[in-house]
């Protein structure tokens, strides 16, 4: 006995699929990945970021904003 609609299973779904694809494009460069990881230890400013995984601040900044969204 199948149980809901099989239209909102093909609704969650595909937002399952729109999130999983948003993480992984966040995810697709090392570099945000490393500042990922380094946020995982605590709240850090843009220079302290820089200096931790090796970058420039504004490519932080930049990389920080793409993660936002």
């Amino acid at each position: 006995m199948a149980h809901g609609n099989p239209r909102d299973a093909d609704r969650l779904d595909l937002r399952f699929s729109r999130v999983l694809a948003d993480t992984m494009q966040a995810l697709a460069t090392p570099s945000r990945v490393r500042i990922l990881g380094r946020l995982r230890a605590g709240a850090s400013s843009v220079n302290e970021l820089a200096e931790a995984v090796g970058m420039e601040p504004s490519a932080v900044s930049h990389q920080l904003r793409l993660l936002r969204h």
